[in-house]
């Protein structure tokens, strides 16, 4: 997947976890991902829980005129609250410049 993003504008994704097709329960659970260009670092998103119960979430940064204009990667990690881990599969915020500064 190839999400579109313009430098500079506030970076929001929002997700929905489910099992067999029924929202997932993320009490307890923890959510992290990250924006990364080849092995750099670009940034940390932010994790805010819409709705736990629904397993509801969304994933932002405000401050984004730092990001290079270049194809950047990202997934989504999980754990559950037993300790599993599960990710995402990478997927790539193709990042331009923004004309309007």
């Amino acid at each position: 997947m190839r999400i579109p993003f313009k430098r500079g504008d506030t970076f929001l994704v929002e997700g929905t976890v489910s099992d067999g097709g029924a929202a997932q329960d993320l009490t307890g659970w923890s959510i992290r991902s990250q924006l990364r260009f080849g092995q750099a670092l670009v940034a940390e998103l932010e994790v805010e829980y819409v709705n736990r119960v629904q397993g509801r979430y969304r994933l932002h940064k405000a401050d984004t005129t730092d990001w290079p204009a270049k194809m950047l990667l990202c997934d989504i990690e999980y754990t559950t609250a037993a300790g599993q881990i599960v990710s995402t599969e990478t997927f790539e915020v193709d990042t331009k410049a923004d004309i309007t500064r």
